[in-house]
């Protein structure tokens, strides 16, 4: 395992869902985590322009889903959803 691949890919990919929130209509959320990542890109480029580029890579690596890393990091991307779905359903019974 190239666990380094894994995080980064995690951590860009949860960058978007930070800047744009995680509840949104499916049809929306490619739309707005692109935005949140070309923004997050343009603005890290005039201070590190490597790390912008491999951003973006990194981005489109997990959304294309074609790599190892990709497809395993969206599977966590999924159970992550479902105990997200578990802990909303459970605070709204309170």
């Amino acid at each position: 395992l190239d666990r380094k691949s894994y995080v980064r890919i995690l951590l860009i990919h949860d960058i978007g869902e930070s800047i744009i929130g995680d509840i949104r209509l499916y049809h929306e959320k490619y739309r707005c985590e692109r935005l949140a990542i070309d923004f997050l890109t343009t603005v890290a480029r005039d201070i590190n322009p490597s790390f912008a580029e491999e951003a973006k890579r990194i981005w489109l690596e997990f959304e294309e889903g074609k790599t190892e890393a990709a497809k395993l990091v969206r599977e966590l991307d999924k159970l992550e959803y479902l105990f997200q779905a578990a802990t909303y359903e459970e605070r709204s019974y309170l």
